[in-house]
């Protein structure tokens, strides 16, 4: 068994964070994605007070689609 380690890793313009109580979170100036428990989830904005205010992103029971920023989308 492997020790349990939190990695961090600096890539492009962010940072990618692997830990066994976050999960994997890649961050930037953007915004922030998280691959935790059994989502991925978003944020690009942070409340009055820092904190990175999250939205559902895709989820095992489906994908919120108010995340989805297209032109066109072919459902075929």
């Amino acid at each position: 068994m492997a020790n349990n380690t939190n990695l961090t890793y600096a890539f492009n313009n962010g940072r990618l964070t692997i830990d066994e109580v976050n999960g994997i979170i890649g961050e930037s100036n953007d915004g922030i994605v998280a691959y935790r428990g059994g989502g991925i989830f978003t944020a690009s904005e942070k409340d009055d007070e820092g904190n990175w205010i999250w939205n559902t992103g895709i989820l095992p029971t489906g994908i919120n689609a108010s995340l989805i920023t297209t032109g066109r989308l072919d459902t075929n």
